[in-house]
């Protein structure tokens, strides 16, 4: 897609915005140097217009994540309104324990983003940042993404103090959280849970029955607010019948979503452009169009296979069209 074309008009930075782990607030992650204070420290205040944005793909589409909010950003009335009036993508860390080879966060330097998940996370100053939230007067619906959420070392208290005024959600390996989370928190302000199962990292590490046992504890508790997802390598795709069984005995379903920015190659082949006909078959791909804003806005399919993930000679994500 040429610069030329039409930019698509986004609600990011005027009622949702991107949140690093130092605090720093942004239009949004592809747009890190537009800065809209920090979160921690103060001096944030949001956008009062759209942003215009010509970016062929989103690496996180605020506008998707809340489309209520993009329509009311654009003068749309909502019936009922949302109990918010802001939504935060934070990444409170970028640690995590899986180490995936499928996954990069940082970018698309392996070395250094290996680094930044070997990186411990810090505690969040949460009084801090308890005031800086109120001080805005506004209501915030907060996206806890990583790295992993839950290795951060004060994160119960965390999602505590927000969830008294404001609501939660999360992306999260499930492995690391507390069992005791799910007592300790008011379910009412906790929002959806993206459940992310790394099946082969999962058994590298010995950690399945990790993941079944907490499982059952969020589902024991209550909370049903949760979809899981896992990524199409080709070991998993290999044995996907085994894997369906196996999980679904403890009642856990999934689905199968590609690889994208990680992929890479896997045994001489390069992804997602390798997945053959059949493969692409058992892929969930309907969510695709959310990160393609100008193909989403004529309402045009994505294919996969013509995705062009970041490299060190590209830092940016293409379609091969």
């Amino acid at each position: 897609m040429e610069p030329s074309q039409p930019k698509w008009i986004c609600n990011a930075g005027k009622n949702a915005v991107s949140i690093l782990p130092d605090g720093s607030v942004n239009v949004c992650w592809d747009r890190k140097e537009e800065h809209l204070g920090n979160i921690f420290r103060g001096g944030f205040s949001l956008r009062d217009h759209l942003v215009p944005c010509s970016l062929v793909h989103c690496a996180c589409p605020l506008w998707a994540f809340e489309k209520n909010l993009h329509a009311e950003a654009k003068g749309e009335t909502l019936n009922p309104p949302l109990p918010y009036q802001a939504y935060a993508h934070w990444h409170i860390t970028y640690e995590c324990q899986m180490l995936c080879e499928y996954c990069i966060v940082t970018g698309p330097d392996r070395a250094s983003d290996t680094r930044d998940k070997k990186t411990r996370s810090l505690p969040v100053p949460i009084d801090d940042m308890v005031k800086v939230v109120d001080a805005s007067g506004l209501s915030f619906y907060f996206s806890l993404m990583g790295g992993e959420p839950f290795l951060v070392p004060n994160i119960v208290e965390v999602v505590q103090r927000l969830t008294e005024r404001h609501y939660v959600g999360a992306n999260t390996n499930l492995c690391a959280v507390p069992r005791h989370f799910w007592k300790s928190i008011n379910h009412d302000r906790i929002g959806n849970f993206h459940i992310s199962l790394h099946i082969y990292p999962l058994e590298r590490k010995n950690l399945t029955q990790d993941f079944i046992d907490s499982f059952k504890t969020m589902v024991d508790a209550g909370f049903n607010r949760y979809n899981i997802t896992v990524v199409a390598h080709p070991k998993v795709i290999d044995r996907i019948d085994y894997y369906r069984e196996l999980f679904g005995r403890h009642g856990i379903a999934f689905k199968l979503i590609p690889m994208l920015d990680g992929g890479g190659a896997v045994k001489g082949k390069v992804y997602p452009e390798s997945y053959t006909s059949d493969e692409l078959k058992l892929i969930e791909r309907d969510w695709l169009e959310d990160y393609f804003p100008q193909k989403n806005a004529k309402n045009e399919k994505v294919d996969v296979t013509k995705f062009r993930p970041r490299s060190l000679k590209s830092t940016k994500n293409t379609m091969l069209e």
